[in-house]
């Protein structure tokens, strides 16, 4: 990432407004520096194909106008995405939030399972991609993370491995609108979704299911 004198620079940077940060595709293997607070409101981060297998502690606290955070295409596994990385500033009505953060990037990771309180810091989230993570198995802590996702609208679990799903698995995403369960093996519709009474769009394709 970039040295203090770096980040000093581009926030010296006169008339600095830039909205985009990309790192995708380069060599980094863990996220060890927290953004320091910059002048400009960065919204968006890119961290795709890297080999990011660690994150500091807070590594996003002074960045309260992000949206959007990606970290597809790395290393991580549950106990690199601790409910710490992603704590923002003190607040008197929320718990440490990072209340812009809306869009969070999972995808192609090692994730077989996650820690029960990784978004207790950021349960404004609108869109959460999970898919091609080889989780296999809904775990419990899996069920308790999302009960912290009540404004959770998209969730994709895509080639996530799954043959089954906890029947209230959806049972805290009231918001849920639009689910992608593509690619996994199940072979009938799975149950769990009497319980996404809001849900508008769901995709099953390639699937091997059997009887409608």
């Amino acid at each position: 990432m970039f040295t203090e004198g770096e980040w000093a620079a581009l926030n010296a940077t006169e008339d600095a407004n830039y909205e985009e940060l990309q790192m995708d595709h380069n060599l980094l293997e863990k996220i060890d520096q927290a953004f320091p607070p910059l002048k400009f409101a960065l919204k968006k981060i890119n961290f795709k194909h890297n080999n990011i297998s660690k994150i500091i502690k807070n590594a996003f606290s002074n960045l309260q106008y992000v949206s959007e955070i990606d970290l597809s295409y790395n290393n991580l596994k549950a106990d690199a995405l601790r409910p710490d990385v992603f704590e923002g500033r003190y607040s008197p009505d929320e718990y440490e939030p990072i209340p812009s953060l809306k869009v969070l990037r999972l995808s192609n990771n090692l994730l077989h399972n996650l820690d029960q309180d990784v978004f207790e810091h950021i349960t404004h989230l609108q869109e959460l991609y999970l898919d091609n993570n080889p989780f296999q198995i809904i775990h419990t802590s899996v069920l308790n993370a999302f009960s912290d996702l009540p404004q959770l609208q998209v969730l994709d679990l895509t080639r996530c491995e799954l043959s089954e799903l906890p029947d209230d698995i959806f049972h805290p995403l009231r918001a849920l609108k639009t689910l992608y369960m593509g690619g996994n093996l199940f072979k009938s519709i799975p149950k769990a979704l009497k319980y996404a009474r809001n849900v508008r769009e769901v995709v099953l394709d390639e699937n091997p299911i059997e009887d409608l």
